[in-house]
């Protein structure tokens, strides 16, 4: 086989190797690179103006609860005080420290359901502020064209030990470690949050 028939033979196989590598590689990104966005979501939160509205209602329904509870209390002072009127161990005294016991239990199951109904209501109403504000986020992106938005939350509030560790705790997605400053840009999703109408 002489040299020319060599290489005739070589070029429908150097083709098909050709043609494989170009299908077997990934596709290239369309365009121009992505469109990314970070957010400080304790920011963005702070700046949408039901979130004040919620957390007032909220306020109020708390205020309920506590009442209840100052009013059974004032129950067992009032029965306590009608207890040591008697002389330890008669009748009169046995019966009234019953009433006592009775009221102090029922305080204990009434406090253990109000605690158990206000960690409800905050889990809810941080579930609804979330949300909400995500919508406001998904749309804002959309009308400014990012394609991903990351949240972020500074560590330094996150230990705060105030509302923001409630918050925090509910997502724990937040692993934005740095960002450059051009990417942030929770100023405008602020500025939309402020206007944002469901």
């Amino acid at each position: 086989m002489n040299s020319k028939t060599s290489l005739l033979l070589s070029l429908p196989a150097a083709l098909l190797c050709g043609a494989a590598a170009l299908i077997s590689r990934p596709a290239e990104p369309q365009g121009s690179s992505l469109n990314i966005a970070v957010v400080d979501f304790d920011l963005a939160v702070k700046a949408y103006p039901r979130t004040e509205t919620m957390r007032a209602e909220q306020g109020k329904r708390f205020q309920g609860f506590q009442s209840q509870i100052d009013a059974q209390e004032l129950k067992i002072e009032d029965l306590k005080g009608d207890r040591d009127g008697y002389r330890v161990g008669s009748t009169e005294y046995m019966d009234k420290d019953e009433r006592m016991q009775a009221e102090i239990d029922y305080l204990n199951r009434l406090v253990g359901r109000l605690r158990s109904t206000m960690g409800k209501e905050t889990a809810d109403l941080y579930i609804t502020m979330y949300t909400e504000v995500n919508q406001a986020i998904d749309a804002w992106a959309a009308q400014n064209k990012v394609d991903l938005v990351l949240r972020r939350w500074p560590m330094e509030r996150l230990n705060a030990g105030d509302d923001n560790q409630i918050l925090g705790n509910a997502f724990q997605s937040f692993d934005v470690i740095y960002n450059s400053p051009r990417l942030d840009r929770t100023t405008q999703v602020s500025d939309f949050l402020r206007s944002w109408k469901q």
